[in-house]
């Protein structure tokens, strides 16, 4: 779809390119990393250092308190993050519900894992979400809702009442949630993100990810968050999902996975296009 839109001039509404310059400290650190040899494999589950730095930026921005060696990940951008996750979670046979138009690899990693999507098509003006239709699609089969807050292409952010409803249908059918949020600080208009699993009962069901590729406008470096609650089925969903990864790819380049990680300490607020 990137290919046929620039050759035809087109408005790619399939990937996300946000269209404001990456802050220039990021890109010193960058270099920084570069000069000072940062040249050699970094960890599978990402840098110590960079583990705390996304700690800290859910703690400033969300009031989460994480463990850094346990509950968070880093990954080669939220496509891997996604897969992941996938992988480790859904098993052949499995369901696992999306909300359409969606992200075009939502779909292949659910068929990869042997899953079945099922589809709530949001329909314009509102991209309203209809509680019956929704439930209507939870079944014994359902093991995950792929939620992407906030919505690519649409725009959508979903409120505090959908958000509150579907975390209450998950707790009445034990299903997990994977949240897509590398939108989340990219809303316009006087909305408000809310990450789901700050919701009751969502934190030990819901793996969060996020994206500095986005934040930042930063590729490839592009460097999720995986929020992990100890408790429930989720800590064996994180171990799966650090092996998964290993079969997927080698560990980052050093230098890539060093410089984000001065960016949630400059920055109280990440730089938003004007």
């Amino acid at each position: 779809m990137t290919e046929l839109a620039e050759r035809h001039g087109a408005v790619n509404l399939g990937q996300g390119f946000p269209d404001f310059r990456s802050p220039d400290f990021v890109k010193r650190a960058a270099v920084a990393a570069v000069e000072q040899d940062f040249n050699q494999y970094a960890p599978s589950a990402g840098r110590p250092a960079l583990r705390a730095a996304i700690a800290r930026r859910l703690e400033l921005h969300y009031g989460w308190t994480l463990d850094p060696a346990h509950q968070i990940v880093v990954t080669h951008g939220a496509t891997e993050a996604l897969f992941a996750t996938i992988l480790a979670l859904v098993d052949p046979g499995d369901e696992v519900i999306v909300f359409e138009p969606a992200y075009d690899s939502y779909v292949p990693a659910i068929e990869m894992a042997g899953g079945v999507p099922r589809f709530y098509t949001l329909r314009p003006p509102d991209w309203h979400v209809d509680r019956d239709a929704l439930a209507a699609l939870f079944t014994p089969r359902t093991r995950l809702i792929l939620l992407n807050t906030p919505h690519n292409p649409t725009g959508k952010v979903f409120d505090a009442a959908e958000l509150e409803m579907i975390a209450r249908l998950c707790r009445e059918h034990d299903v997990l949630a994977v949240t897509d949020e590398v939108y989340e600080h990219i809303v316009f208009d006087g909305m408000h993100h809310r990450p789901p699993a700050t919701l009751p009962g969502m934190a030990d069901r819901t793996v969060t990810i996020s994206s500095l590729g986005k934040t930042f406008s930063v590729k490839p470096v592009e460097v999720p968050g995986h929020r992990l609650q100890v408790g429930g089925d989720l800590p064996r969903v994180l171990g799966g999902m650090r092996r998964d990864r290993r079969s997927l790819r080698a560990p980052s380049c050093a230098p890539t996975s060093s410089s984000p990680s001065a960016a949630p300490r400059r920055s109280r607020k990440p730089p938003l296009p004007h």
